[in-house]
Order: structure tokens, then C-alpha cells, then sequence
């Protein structure tokens, strides 16, 4: 198994496979690189509307939650994916 998610306030690499993607990549790495979501209210604020965001949804558990990190299994019943999301709020890009 792959170890995804955050080491040293970075998210961790995305394995070779199509399945990842990251925020944090280089930007040319097309089969990764995913622009941040830009926000325009306190960190804080985004923290909590994500959480509450997450908690709406059907088949998802909130794993981790730590300082600005968040990490959450997401299962689909429909397909039978087992997915796991990784969110840094960073402060500033």
C-alpha cells in the first residue's frame, strides 16, 4: 500500500499510478498536478465549512483531523471504490 498522505506539512507524492492527485505536484507533471483551490476567508473557516461538507455526504469517515490537515475514506457503494482524500489549508499560496 501506498503511504499517502502528509509528511513534513507537505502532501506525500502520488504513487506512478493514474488514480492521484495532487496540489502540490510539479505542475508539469500532467498526471498528477491539480491547481489549489483558492479561498478568500480565514483558514479557520475553510476548515470547518470542508468538515461540515464531508460529514454530508453519504459513505465518507473522517479519519484525521489535525491543525489545518484532513484526511477521509471515502467508499463507493455503487462501483465498490475505497478512496481516500488528503486536504491541506495551507495559509497562503
Amino acid at each position: 500500500m501506498t503511504n499517502l498522505g502528509v509528511a513534513n506539512g507537505q502532501l506525500t507524492s502520488c504513487p506512478t499510478s493514474p488514480n492521484c492527485v495532487n496540489g502540490q505536484a510539479i505542475a508539469d507533471d500532467e498526471g498528477h498536478f491539480i491547481s489549489p483551490v483558492v479561498y478568500a476567508v480565514a483558514r479557520q473557516k475553510v476548515f470547518a465549512t470542508l468538515i461540515q461538507v464531508i460529514k454530508s455526504l453519504e459513505c465518507t469517515n473522517i479519519m484525521t483531523t489535525k491543525d489545518s490537515y484532513l484526511r477521509i475514506e471515502f467508499s463507493s457503494a455503487v462501483i465498490g471504490l475505497l478512496m481516500m482524500w488528503n486536504f491541506i489549508i495551507w495559509k497562503s499560496l
